[in-house]
């Protein structure tokens, strides 16, 4: 690779070679219709965001869907291909077109209402970065078509950073490092390592921020739902470490490893809410919509280090997968033995 190329979270050839195992044929979806508008309104209704109208929330999950839709179906379909062994292309194409059809319709770039839209739209696009750098390296992209898929990741990473420029530093939290995320994903999608610092800067921000006790300040404040907040931080920083760590960056290390402290702090309230209430000095309200937040960041974390404590919590859980973290956590970081009880991702 030259010295210019970005790379991505994982190593897909390897991951490739160790588990593709898939020749069935594939039937290629009709795309999505772009989705250009995004609208959705805020469920909070306090200050510290942390008091939920649950209609609205409804309401809100309704209006995300579609976004919710695509980016499943993306990420869905970079993990057919990472297990195809024959047909690959079939499955890449597929794909291709799906992002080509979104960027044709300049999906995402038209009139974004709220602050939670601005944040699904950077939700999405870490998930649609993240895809198409699962499948770039051998997907046959005409020139056209790269430039096209790669012109509007770029113009989406512009927007979402204009969207977010306006935040003072001080009130950074856990979306910042969503946002860095999403600029690390089109940074390895295009080859471009000053948004690759961009994205380490929000990084450096958190790490700078954590206290002793593996806490950010900015998620403790989300009062009953510091718990939940910390671990939605941790999803995001983790993913970003591994780009980081495959880009030269030493991002696990950084202000004296940092991070694991955050990740003590976050496994120690997913052994026991209790735990994590003492650290806090406030009873947490764990969100009942699932354990994806809690769980995602450990197939990462635990190949890079293992610890029997913390596999035991993952292992009854697997696989773990999120359209937002790149798709399925224990294809793509498992050992082996692991991966290979993935089953093929579900195409719809």
């Amino acid at each position: 690779p030259s010295l210019a190329e970005v790379k991505g979270p994982f190593d897909v050839g390897d991951r490739s070679r160790q588990l593709a195992r898939v020749d069935d044929s594939f039937a290629c979806p009709r795309p999505q219709p772009a989705v250009r508008d995004i609208r959705i309104a805020e469920y909070y209704t306090d200050k510290a965001y942390s008091i939920v109208d649950e209609k609205r929330r409804k309401d809100a999950d309704r209006s995300a869907e579609p976004l919710h839709r695509y980016a499943r179906q993306v990420t869905s379909m970079a993990d057919r291909a990472l297990l195809q062994r024959e047909h690959r292309d079939a499955v890449t194409g597929c794909l291709v077109r799906w992002l080509g059809q979104w960027a044709d319709g300049g999906a995402m770039l038209g009139e974004i209402d709220g602050p939670l839209a601005q944040h699904y739209r950077k939700w999405t696009l870490a998930s649609i970065a993240l895809a198409y750098v699962a499948i770039k390296p051998d997907a046959r992209i005409g020139a056209r078509r790269r430039a096209a898929i790669e012109g509007w990741l770029r113009r989406l990473a512009r927007e979402m950073d204009g969207y977010y420029a306006t935040w003072r530093r001080e009130s950074w939290n856990n979306h910042m490092y969503w946002q860095g995320l999403a600029e690390a994903a089109v940074a390895a999608a295009v080859d471009d390592r000053r948004l690759l610092a961009e994205a380490v800067e929000k990084y450096r921000h958190a790490v700078d921020t954590l206290t002793p006790e593996g806490l950010l300040p900015k998620e403790v404040a989300r009062r009953d739902k510091a718990f939940g907040y910390h671990v939605f931080s941790l999803a995001p920083l983790v993913l970003l470490a591994e780009i980081g760590e495959r880009n030269g960056i030493a991002l696990y290390d950084m202000r004296e490893g940092a991070i694991h402290r955050l990740a003590h702090a976050v496994a120690s309230g997913m052994e026991a809410t209790a735990n994590f209430e003492k650290l806090v000095g406030g009873r947490q309200e764990v969100d009942p919509r699932g354990r994806v937040w809690t769980l995602a960041w450990l197939e990462p974390y635990l190949a890079r280090f293992p610890d029997p404590r913390l596999e035991k919590l993952l292992v009854p859980h697997r696989p773990v997968a999120h359209e937002w973290l790149g798709g399925n956590l224990t294809l793509h970081f498992a050992g082996a033995e692991a991966a290979r009880k993935v089953k093929l991702p579900d195409p719809r």
